[in-house]
């Protein structure tokens, strides 16, 4: 799992059991906006290992498709509106392995950095339905 915040990117290994607390205190914060692409499908499998109740989630892809955009996948939204390439290869690799290398660092920082542009660029353009709570990605923009 990863984190994106004005200042740093934070990656995750759900194998180190220690981090549940935190993140299931971070997924059920009413305040801090999580935004993402297909985020449901995300979720799923996170309950299945931690529990928590996921509050204030926006899915970036739900707000392209319902503003016109015909891509909704990081990758494409990030080439849209940011001009950013992502590239595809390491999103393939493998994830469950002891020590990611540091193209697979470097892809899921990408990843969760591109998310929050997305949605700090969705809010400037006046895309969002509604004004959301005041959060860490809008706090520290």
């Amino acid at each position: 799992m990863q984190v994106a915040t004005a200042r740093a990117v934070y990656l995750f290994q759900l194998r180190r059991t220690e981090v549940f607390p935190l993140l299931a205190e971070l997924l059920s914060a009413p305040r801090t906006v999580k935004a993402g692409i297909s985020l449901k499908d995300d979720l799923r499998p996170l309950k299945a290992v931690f529990a928590f109740e996921e509050k204030n989630m926006l899915d970036l892809g739900l707000v392209a498709r319902s503003n016109g955009f015909g891509q909704t996948g990081v990758r494409n939204l990030a080439g849209i509106l940011l001009g950013l390439r992502i590239p595809k290869g390491t999103k393939t690799s493998n994830w469950a392995a002891r020590e990611l290398s540091p193209a697979q660092i470097a892809y899921a920082a990408t990843d969760a950095w591109a998310c929050r542009e997305l949605y700090l660029r969705f809010q400037s353009l006046g895309l969002l339905r509604s004004k959301a709570p005041e959060s860490a990605a809008a706090r520290e923009a």
